[in-house]
């Protein structure tokens, strides 16, 4: 508990953080800035590449009712970071200094509802897809929240996905 563990591309371990809260998801933009999600704490700490704390998405602690998983855009032009925040069944959008810049989402079984979003993805073409767990969809948004297809048994499909964990 507590512990970030990085291995190189053969499963070597090169790095290991101890200490680091009850740590969620995480993800690394392009500029090599760390995203953490503190679970304990209802945060996304940021970090520079040496592990060294630059802030935190939004207010801090508390911003997050359960920060399951956290994607960074892949396109140099949008400089954002998503959030799927499972407890608030809502997707946090942030720019690059951390401030909020939109969020989409509420509870439900409909477009654009969710029930605890547990994955979230951005393509390189811009769509978001997002891991809807309990409603056993996913769920295809654009970079606005704006709603666009879904898939899976809750989405027009017969697929049953299960408890989608990971998106990519």
């Amino acid at each position: 508990r507590g512990t970030i563990v990085t291995m190189d591309v053969h499963g070597r371990v090169v790095d290991l953080r101890t200490g680091m809260g009850a740590p969620l998801a995480i993800a690394v933009d392009a500029f090599g800035r760390i995203y953490l999600s503190d679970d304990a704490s209802g945060r996304v700490d940021i970090f520079d590449e040496q592990w060294q704390p630059s802030g935190t998405l939004g207010v801090g602690a508390g911003e997050f009712l359960g920060a399951t998983d956290i994607a960074v855009d892949p396109d140099p032009g949008f400089t954002l970071i998503y959030v799927a925040d499972g407890g608030a069944n809502s997707i946090k959008i942030y720019d690059a200094d951390g401030l909020p810049v939109r969020s989409f989402g509420t509870h439900g079984t409909g477009p654009g509802e969710f029930d605890f979003p547990s994955a979230i993805w951005v393509s390189p073409f811009g769509e978001v897809f997002v891991g809807d767990q309990n409603n056993d969809r996913v769920q295809v948004f654009d970079r606005e929240g704006v709603f666009l297809r879904c898939f899976g048994a809750q989405g027009g499909g017969d697929r049953n996905f299960g408890r989608i964990q990971g998106l990519e």
